[in-house]
């Protein structure tokens, strides 16, 4: 019974908080141990997997998909210092046009251009925060695989910068 009473009033506390008309978007994911991969569409024309990095400010391509893009020197906005493992280093930033994960796309992708290890299996880059800037809620459910994305009627991604 006390359990029933919670999740009411989780319900009644999401029709409080939620916008009045909002669109889900249902995202699979594939597990490998405790990473989560998805498949991401990058300017309507390049499918790939990316690794869901919830801890990541910045969205991250691979040199490689970044020339699949056609994204070269030429397309770089900046170039930001970054810490990594492996030291300090300035990386170059580049606009991708649109990324689509499931039914979600976001548009003018700010994207670090930089080498990613993995030894599982070929990843074109990394999802990051900063992809995520439109949506209002996002739930991961571990157990069946998928990611949530909770966003107000007819909005699409913004760019956090």
């Amino acid at each position: 019974m006390k359990k029933l009473f919670v999740t009411v009033q989780v319900f009644i506390l999401l029709l409080v908080i939620l916008p009045a008309r909002s669109e889900q978007h249902r995202i699979p994911l594939d597990s490998r141990g405790t990473t989560y991969t998805l498949r991401v569409l990058l300017n309507k024309s390049t499918e790939t997997n990316f690794l869901l990095d919830t801890g990541a400010s910045h969205t991250v391509i691979t040199p490689e998909l970044a020339r699949r893009l056609e994204l070269t020197e030429g397309h770089v906005v900046e170039h930001i210092p970054v810490v990594t493992a492996n030291g300090r280093s300035t990386l170059p930033v580049v606009i991708i046009d649109s990324l689509r994960i499931g039914s979600y796309e976001i548009t003018g992708v700010r994207a670090v251009v930089q080498d990613i290890e993995v030894k599982s299996s070929p990843l074109g880059g990394l999802l990051g925060m900063s992809a995520l800037g439109g949506v209002d809620y996002m739930i991961l459910r571990l157990r069946d695989r998928e990611l949530l994305l909770q966003t107000s009627f007819g909005r699409t991604g913004e760019q956090i910068r």
